[in-house]
C-alpha cells in the first residue's frame, strides 16, 4: 500500500505519519494518478513505492521547516505536486490552508480539480494559466506561501513566484544538490525581487530551499516569460 511506504519514509525523516481520512486520501490520489496517467502524461513514475517517496514524501518536506498556513499558490503544479499532498497533510495537522493550484496545461489542471473534488478538499482553487499573466487576477503580494517543484531554474521561478508573496511569506523550491551553482547564481535576482534565502531542508541528494519575502517586489516584475528566460532583471 502507498500509505505503508509513505509512513515508513515520514518516520525515517522524523515526521508525523498519515492516518485516518488523510491516509485514505493519499491512497485514492495515487490510484487516480496511475489511472489517469494512461491517457494523460502526468508522471513517469507509476511504481507505488516510488510514488510514495518521490511525489508524496518529497512534497511534504517543507513541513520540516516553519509552515504557518494561510494562502498558498502552487506554480506549475502538473499532476498536483506538491500542492495536493501539502493540503492533505496541512488539514491533518490542523493548519489552515487556502490553496491555488496553477498550471499552463488545462488537461492537467482538469485532473487536479477532479482529485480535489474526489478527496473533498475544501478551499482549493484550480487555475489554468501562466503565473506572470494570472497575477493580475489572483492578487499581487497577497499570498503567504508559494511552491514550485521541478519547474525551471531558480532565477526564472523566483521571478514568477516572489511577486505573489506578502512580506514575511515563504517561497519553497525543490532542488537537487546538482543545482547548487544555479541556486547561487540566482541569489542576486532573489534579493532584487525582495527575497532572501533562509533555509535548506535537505534529504538525500535533494533539498527544499525556503526563500523569505522581506520587502516588496518592484512593480515591473514579473516580466513577460520570454524576457524572464532571456535575461536577468
Amino acid at each position: 500500500m502507498i500509505v505503508e511506504s509513505l509512513n515508513r519514509i515520514l518516520e525515517e525523516r522524523g515526521m508525523k505519519p498519515v492516518e485516518g481520512k488523510t491516509a485514505d486520501g493519499f491512497e485514492k490520489y495515487a490510484t487516480m494518478l496511475v489511472e489517469k496517467n494512461r491517457v494523460l502524461n502526468l508522471t513517469a513514475i507509476e511504481d507505488p513505492a516510488v510514488i510514495a517517496e518521490r511525489h508524496f514524501a518529497d512534497s511534504l518536506m517543507l513541513f520540516k521547516g516553519p509552515v504557518k498556513g494561510g494562502k498558498m499558490i502552487d506554480i506549475g503544479c502538473g499532476g498536483g505536486f506538491p500542492g495536493i499532498p501539502v493540503k492533505l497533510y496541512a488539514d491533518m495537522l490542523g493548519i489552515g490552508l487556502d490553496l491555488v493550484m496553477m498550471d499552463a496545461t488545462a488537461k492537467k489542471i482538469g485532473f487536479v480539480a477532479e482529485v480535489a473534488d474526489a478527496l473533498s478538499l475544501k478551499n482549493v482553487r484550480t487555475v489554468a494559466g501562466r503565473a506572470e499573466e494570472e497575477i493580475k487576477n489572483l492578487g499581487r503580494e497577497s499570498f503567504d506561501m508559494a511552491t514550485a517543484r521541478a519547474v525551471s531554474d531558480m532565477r526564472v521561478i523566483a521571478e514568477l513566484a516572489l511577486p505573489y508573496l506578502k512580506r514575511g511569506g515563504s517561497f519553497y523550491a525543490w532542488k537537487t544538490e546538482k543545482a547548487s551553482d544555479e541556486v547561487a547564481a540566482a541569489e542576486e535576482t532573489v534579493k532584487l525581487l525582495g527575497g532572501i534565502y533562509k533555509e535548506k531542508i535537505a534529504y538525500g541528494s535533494f533539498y527544499v530551499l525556503r526563500t523569505e519575502k522581506i520587502k516588496p517586489t518592484p512593480p515591473k516584475f514579473p516580466r513577460r516569460y520570454a524576457q524572464i528566460v532571456k535575461s536577468k532583471p
